[in-house]
């Protein structure tokens, strides 16, 4: 059996290098004591790819030369990882469009590498199992992009909603996932 041939491009650090760079053409209008957007940006990245429960226990195991402190270096090039405090101020003033360069940029790169064609049914289209769910919900907090529900004549709330899909079909033994979206 021939041996795969390593593709850099389609590779995890050629990938997150893709995304980097459509990072850090997203706007900052914030000076942070040292940390740039784009630092921010790929720290959530990390922490949805290293599937992490929560932002306070990336926080933990981000500081130190432990796995996730090496990882974040080499795989993510972010030396210094925002607190959890950093993170959710700087990442919530980031318009959610202003990130869907990335998606379509690893869609691309992904497609002109032939990384798709095992994925491909019904014709050259993609079947994508969808999933909704909500995010986030207060009564007393929300701001201009929360979705409003009435739970009740008495209790008004305000909250997040997210909607994702992944690739349905078992051919090569790996799967994909689309970009991630906010409902507003």
């Amino acid at each position: 059996m021939p041996i795969p041939r390593f593709r850099q491009a389609l590779s995890a650090p050629g990938l997150f290098k893709a995304v980097r760079t459509c990072f850090a053409r997203v706007e900052d209008g914030v000076a942070s004591r040292g940390l740039t957007l784009t630092e921010c940006l790929m720290s959530g990245l990390a922490i949805f790819g290293m599937k992490y429960p929560s932002l306070l226990q990336f926080d933990r195991d981000s500081r130190g030369d432990g796995t996730v402190g090496a990882n974040l270096r080499s795989l993510y090039g972010v030396a210094r990882a925002p607190s959890d405090t950093a993170l959710r101020e700087r990442l919530d003033e980031v318009d959610p469009r202003a990130l869907r360069r990335a998606f379509t940029r690893l869609f691309h790169v992904l497609q002109r590498g032939r990384g798709l064609e095992g994925f491909a049914t019904l014709d050259g289209h993609y079947l994508l199992s969808v999933h909704g769910t909500g995010t986030f919900s207060s009564s007393r907090v929300h701001c201009a992009s929360c979705c409003e529900k009435q739970l009740s004549i008495a209790s008004p709330a305000a909250g997040r909603a997210g909607l994702g899909a992944t690739d349905c079909r078992r051919v090569s033994g790996n799967c994909w996932h689309s970009a991630g979206q906010l409902v507003l």
